[in-house]
């Protein structure tokens, strides 16, 4: 009865019959019965004295139920009320006893063989008696829910991972626990790892267990060789291998381990190879530190038989040869696992016979690489095998090097071009190559030489074919020079050699490469038949010798300066090499200053300071120390820059009284004291520059107004300003010449205050005068941002009549205008923007600078939205502000796909998918049907079943079906967010430029007088974060400058370049005005959407991404090239429009450069073809 009410996990029937005859077999048996039915009433007794207070004795017991008349009767008979109340009280118990007992087959190890030690069964039933040690209480017996005992008894399994085996010591499961528990108090008192097994053992023989196991096992020799059926149990409870071979190589590792804590004792050098002289003196703690301190190699194994399942069986075999052969590398196992995988990766020509195939086999190796990275590593460790570990090493690299040259040559430009440099590549390099010499750097730049070569005398070959091959095989050769070459150069003579070949690559110095290089390889970068002589070739190899070898490097360049140069007036090649030189010094402290917390970023900064602060050689001569000192100050000054805008407020046109921070006007007090020491002029320019390119233009007129900043600017600079009108770039100066004439009208306008003006220049023709109409309106907020943020005293009641001349005139004079164009022209006359609903876009001499940035992109998409200035194919972002209630069950541009199926795909085969009451989906594997409830992650419904049953309120998922929900699903801005990912067909910068669109129109329409279905419906496209629809304003003015901020990293442009690039999106929309729309705008499925992105990019936004070094920084110098700023010295400084005077070539190397972000980087390479300039 008590053995029915027990379940077992893998819910085998054979277990349970098995149960059955081994505990008939086991009270059964002649020598052990009395003490085992001694044993299991003792812990019956216990455990109902326990919860009933009942006595010793059965006899009192009995006498209990006698004397309850209510069993009695209610059963009719005394036999039958005790029978009940043994079924009700006994049973119970009896079955949660044998689910202990039976605990990973335990049961089975109680029954006796003549051929098993006595001892064996003495331990077993001690363990069992030992109430402290096998602990069973009343209250873990009882069902939570009825406070009853259970009527179904699990039997567990300790297998690792929950699955079932057969124990083969007894209650080993309990002996692990026991003894993990003291090792993890052992492992915090801080011991030498020596000696840490010792203290363990001495700690393990005074515990209750320990003295048990000592008493029963291991003061008889037939017991001691016992303990290794623990370590059989062991590893199945905590790595359980699937197969007999896979044991084989945990059990060699665990052995391993445990001889090699005996012979560091006993001063062995090797110890033995034969495990049964290790029983002897194995014991359970040495198992325990054994299995910790193999940890990492076991993981190793683990992952290699994930990847491949039938490597167990080799290794196992390999293992019985070395132990037969007795060889030591039985006793590094690290190494035996390398040799098989290297084995399994070695490059055959079957392999890359075509060009799936060659896919496939790098995609191989890149499987393993991780493992066997970290399995040389540990080997590394091992110094007994250092000849062995730099063998393995060197066949490794081997195989990488083909890997990259198949990854960056092959599948990029096509088998037949490069398929017998696969082979010769792996032929020439030979069987252990050493990358850090000159004949294997030689060897592989033949290879590159004879792709080169062939390809030219291919007539076959397609013209930018060999572009693309040069392109590669350069990025091959980086590869080479960053995995394999710079990791293991060292002082030997040859390394030297490699040393002395990488800087001629960098000077360009011709004798030295045709020195190095044989005639096969003489692949110069130079050359027109050469790699691609990009600067970020040589910049990354400057970057790698000054990182790697800094003394040899610093040797180097300074003997080559000395002989080459004695001062600036040489040749452009010369300044180009002093320029890498300072850049790539630079870049090193910048990587340096990023791993750093906030404090030693200060301390950093200090030190560089304090190091520069007075140099002691001559800054007329060429030497590293000067370009090195350039380099410092240049590192220097960028992170001042940011300091100061930050502590002297120049985010903002007035103080907003937050106290700065100590430590950076410290820094920032250093750095000045340095520039008074130097004198250095450029000094002083290059932090304008960098201030300027985070802020824009209209922060210079900010540091001229700022009390703090008067020694940024240079005295003669300052002088120059002061005489100059005030005034603030005009971006819609990119609209032509038309509105200059406008512009011009407009300055006049204002002089006379006469409204005919205006009225005798605009032409009566309907769309000329709403152009013109467009551009007044552009002129007039120009003139509002001026006359809010500059204009004090008088002045600004003047320029309010003005204003409202202005307004009478549109008003009345011209019949044309429509009622939005009115509103508009009235919100902007009034500095009343949005009718009050943002105050970000009320100006005022507190507005932050950024705030007037986006106030005047509104008011530019709100002229777009009045006038109506674009064709059909911006109706997915113009219906927010027309008509919102027709987007409601409409796709929204950008949002991200549902994505449950990649989820689903990434998935092995098996289980099931369910969705919870409020349609969130997940997921049972195995059979993929429900055996217990849990709670949804996202909404806390019940979800699964009991017993292969589906809770009601749950369904099964049609997993084919495509979740992506309709309206606006971005949610909440969160300023911590950086993960900047393109959408189907669009790049990152494209999809937050759509996105920059969607926040105006939602930003404008929000501000806008609607009528109430419509004002109703604009809140309801957003799906999820909106708290407020009253807020929806501000919201998305969040997600606005979120938006804005982001495009700054992925375009490598300050805050204003990138607003002024969303001009030029706007200004190209409005152009294409009357241009047919050949797309369908109405996004009701998803392959409608794609095509719509597609259509909108190819049209609106590619043509200014590409374009983003050339045309964008030239229509941008033509904002600055108006008459009032051209004038600016300041502006034509942060420009760099100012020629250096013919003496003075050192102003060139302190030219400002983009320091190039992780995003702008991915960006470019999103957006640029292969020919492109940017790549380079």
């Amino acid at each position: 009865s008590a053995a029915s009410r027990l379940e077992d996990s893998n819910g085998s029937e054979k277990r349970i019959l098995d149960r059955i005859q081994n505990l008939v077999q086991l009270l059964g048996d002649d020598k052990y019965n009395n003490s085992i039915v001694q044993l299991l009433c003792q812990r019956i007794t216990l455990l109902m004295k326990e919860q009933y207070g009942a006595s010793d004795t059965t006899h009192h017991w009995i006498f209990q139920i006698a004397n309850c008349t209510e069993d009695i009767q209610s059963c009719g008979t005394f036999r039958k009320a005790i029978n009940f109340r043994i079924n009700n009280t006994i049973t119970p118990l009896l079955s949660e006893l044998i689910a202990l007992l039976d605990r990973n087959a335990n049961l089975e190890l109680a029954i006796y063989f003549e051929s098993i030690p006595e001892c064996y069964y003495e331990l077993w039933h001690h363990l069992l008696l030992d109430e402290q040690l096998c602990v069973l209480r009343y209250n873990d017996m009882v069902s939570s829910t009825t406070l009853l005992p259970r009527t179904r008894v699990p039997v567990l399994s300790d297998g690792a991972g929950g699955k079932f085996f057969k124990a083969n010591f007894p209650f080993s499961w309990l002996v692990q626990e026991v003894t993990s528990s003291i090792h993890m108090q052992e492992k915090f008192l801080k011991v030498k790892p020596k000696v840490i097994w010792m203290s363990f053992e001495s700690l393990f023989d005074e515990t209750p267990l320990g003295k048990i196991i000592n008493t029963h096992l291991m003061k008889n020799v037939e017991g001691e060789q016992l303990i290794y059926l623990y370590l059989k149990d062991f590893i199945y409870m905590k790595i359980y291998p699937t197969s007999e071979e896979k044991y084989i190589v945990y059990e060699c590792v665990l052995l391993n381990c445990i001889q090699n804590m005996i012979s560091s004792n006993e001063g062995d050098e090797f110890g033995v190879s034969n495990t049964s002289n290790i029983q002897s003196t194995m014991t359970i703690p040495k198992i325990h530190c054994a299995y910790e301190d193999s940890l990492q190699l076991i993981n190793l194994f683990e992952q290699a038989f994930v990847l491949r399942s039938d490597l167990g069986v080799n290794i196992s075999k390999k293992i019985s040869t070395l132990r037969e052969s007795e060889d030591p590398k039985l006793k590094c196992l690290e190494l035996v696992l390398l040799e098989e995988i290297l084995s399994l990766c070695s490059h055959s020509r079957e392999r890359t016979s075509k060009l799936e195939l060659a896919e496939k086999y790098i995609s191989y190796i890149r499987k393993w690489q991780p493992l066997v990275e970290d399995a040389l590593c540990l080997l590394d460790l091992n110094r007994d095998y250092k000849s062995y570990h730099v063998n393995i090493r060197k066949r490794w690299n081997r195989i990488i090097a083909v890997q990259l040259f198949i990854s960056h040559c092959t599948l990029e430009v096509g088998l037949e071009v490069t398929e017998n440099s696969i082979n010769r590549l792996f032929t020439i390099l030979g069987e252990t190559p050493d990358f850090a010499s000159l004949k294997i750097i030689n060897n592989v730049l033949t290879v590159l030489s004879n792709c080169l070569k062939k390809l030219g005398r291919d007539s076959r070959a397609e013209p930018d074919q060999r572009e693309k091959l040069k392109y590669h095989a350069t990025k091959f050769f980086v590869s080479i020079l960053t995995d394999l070459t710079f990791k293991y150069i060292e002082n030997e003579d040859e390394n030297m050699e490699v040393i002395r070949l990488l800087m001629g690559f960098v000077t360009m110095d011709e004798n030295s490469l045709s020195e190095l290089l044989t005639e096969e390889s003489n692949v110069n970068i130079f050359t027109k038949d050469g790699l691609n002589p990009s600067p970020a070739f040589r910049t990354f190899l400057l970057q790698m010798l000054i990182k790697h070898r800094p003394d040899v490097f610093r040797q180097h360049i300074t003997a080559y300066l000395r002989e080459t140069v004695s001062n600036f007036q040489d040749d452009l090649k010369q300044r180009d090499l002093y320029l890498l030189i300072i850049q790539s010094i630079e870049d090193l402290f910048h990587q340096q200053y990023k791993q750093y917390d906030r404090e030693k970023q200060y301390q950093l900064v200090q030190s560089q300071i304090n190091s520069k602060r007075a140099p002691t050689f001559d800054k007329t001569i060429v030497t590293y120390e000067l370009l090195e000192t350039i380099a410092t100050q240049r590192f220097i000054c960028i992170h001042i820059s940011h300091w100061i805008i930050d502590s002297y407020n120049l985010l903002t046109i007035k103080s907003d009284g937050k106290s700065p921070d100590h430590e950076k006007m410290k820094l920032i007090s250093s750095f000045k004291d340095m520039c008074e020491l130097e004198g250095n002029e450029n000094l002083h320019l290059l932090l304008l520059k960098n201030i300027y390119h985070q802020l824009g233009s209209e922060t210079l007129f900010l540091i001229t107004d700022n009390d703090k900043c008067p020694w940024i600017i240079p005295e003669t600079i300052m002088k120059s300003i002061s005489e100059l009108p005030t005034t603030v770039p005009d971006y819609f100066i990119v609209y032509g010449e038309e509105y200059f004439i406008i512009t011009n009208k407009m300055v006049e306008f204002y002089s006379v205050q006469k409204k005919d003006v205006l009225a005798n220049f605009l032409s009566t023709e309907q769309g000329k005068v709403e152009r013109d109409l467009e551009y007044l309106l552009y002129s007039v907020f120009q003139e509002v941002v001026k006359f809010f943020l500059v204009q004090e005293g008088e002045e600004v009641i003047n320029l309010r009549e003005k204003f409202f001349v202005l307004l009478e005139y549109l008003n009345s004079d011209l019949a044309s205008i429509n009622q939005e164009v009115k509103d508009l022209t009235n919100q902007i006359a009034t500095n009343n923007l949005g009718n009050g609903c943002l105050k970000q876009m009320i100006l005022t001499d507190r507005s932050r600078n950024n705030e007037i940035f986006l106030t005047r992109l509104i008011y530019h998409s709100a002229v777009m939205f009045s006038f109506k200035k674009y064709n059909n194919l911006l109706l997915p972002i113009a219906l927010i502000y027309e008509n919102p209630k027709v987007l409601e069950d409409k796709l929204f541009p950008t949002m991200t796909d549902d994505q449950f199926i990649l989820i689903k795909d990434s998935i092995p085969d098996g289980g099931m998918w369910y969705q919870c009451p409020n349609g969130h989906p997940y997921f049972i594997g195995d059979c993929g049907r429900p055996w217990t409830v849990s709670k949804c992650r996202e909404c806390g419904s019940t979800i699964g079943g009991t017993k292969h049953k589906l809770q009601a309120s749950n369904e099964v998922l049609d997993v084919t079906r495509n979740m992506t929900k309709s309206g606006y699903l971005i949610g909440k801005m969160n300023p911590a967010d950086n993960v900047f990912a393109g959408e189907r067909l669009l790049d990152p910068a494209s999809v937050k430029i759509i996105r920059v669109l969607m926040d105006l129109s939602f930003i404008w329409s929000s501000c806008s007088k609607h009528p109430i279905d419509k004002s109703q419906a604009l809140p309801s496209l957003v799906k999820g974060g909106l708290d407020d629809p009253r807020g929806l304003s501000d919201f998305f003015y969040t997600h606005l400058e979120k938006d804005v901020k982001d495009l700054t990293k992925l375009t490598g442009k300050n805050f204003e370049e990138v607003v002024f690039i969303i001009h030029l999106v706007l200004k190209s929309i409005m152009d294409a005005a009357k241009q047919p729309c050949d797309v369908e705008t109405n996004l009701t499925s998803y392959e409608l959407r794609e095509q719509w992105e597609s259509k909108f990019n190819d049209n609106y936004i590619q043509p200014i991404l590409t374009s983003l070094h050339t045309d964008v920084h030239k229509q941008m110098e033509q904002v600055l090239s108006e008459k009032r700023i051209s004038n600016n010295p300041l502006l034509r400084i942060v420009y760099e429009r100012e020629e250096p005077e013919p003496n003075n070539h050192l102003t060139n190397l302190w030219r400002y450069r983009t320091i190039v972000s992780k995003e702008h980087f991915s960006q470019i390479f999103s957006t640029a073809d292969v020919n492109t300039k940017d790549k380079c």
